[in-house]
């Protein structure tokens, strides 16, 4: 009887510790892309993107975005295809200066897809070489009941530059301490029960989510 039930306690041991690495290998990715510009360029469009496998479930996305307001402005942003494609939309509020955050939702639980979830438009002040940081910080990515997914993250860069050989001096990357909770309104289209319902879930989930981590950092 001892072997037997030494084996029923070693068997699942060994699938969760294959689960634990299995999720550490094929966790979701966000990523900001790095566009290179020529100098004199007045505007720039920054998709962030990203990349999960199907059964990853990606139904709600939260993240802050950091950027130096003394070399781009914020003009817009908008939703990507891949959550345009789920049926969602992104909703923006500014925590504090060269600082926002972004929830991306919809009124269902259609996971997206690979490929650009929002899209970023800012306005460029340099006329000079120079670089500026997009820094992705306290990211979120919920499933359909507002469960919280693996995620890794990937920080862009905006560079201006005469040449395609030029490299322009990195700016340091924005200070990421916390910031307090900003005013961002949940979706307001019509939709049946189940889809409020749904959409409840995702986006109370991702506060819930980021209330907690904000909790270790001071308020501005």
């Amino acid at each position: 009887m001892y072997p037997a039930r030494r084996a029923s306690f070693v068997i699942p041991a060994i699938t969760s510790v294959a689960l634990s690495l299995g999720g550490t290998c094929f966790a979701a990715e966000v990523v900001v892309d790095s566009p290179r510009c020529a100098v004199g360029a007045r505007e720039v469009i920054v998709p962030v993107n990203l990349a999960c496998e199907a059964e990853e479930s990606v139904c709600g996305a939260q993240f802050d975005l950091l950027f130096d307001e003394g070399f781009l402005a914020l003009k817009e942003l908008t939703t990507g295809e891949a959550a345009q494609d789920a049926g969602k939309a992104v909703h923006v509020g500014r925590l504090a200066s060269g600082r926002v955050r972004v929830i991306i939702a919809g009124l269902n639980q259609r996971p997206m897809a690979s490929g650009r979830i929002a899209l970023a438009r800012f306005d460029v002040s340099s006329a000079t070489v120079a670089s500026g940081r997009l820094v992705l910080n306290e990211v979120i990515l919920s499933d359909p009941f507002g469960h919280k997914i693996a995620v890794q993250t990937t920080s862009g860069e905006v560079l201006i530059a005469d040449a395609p050989g030029e490299s322009p001096e990195k700016a340091p990357a924005p200070e990421t301490r916390g910031g307090c909770f900003g005013a961002i309104s949940p979706p307001t289209s019509g939709g049946g029960r189940g889809d409020a319902l749904a959409v409840l879930f995702v986006v109370a989930g991702l506060l819930l989510l980021g209330a907690r981590a904000m909790r270790r950092c001071p308020c501005r």
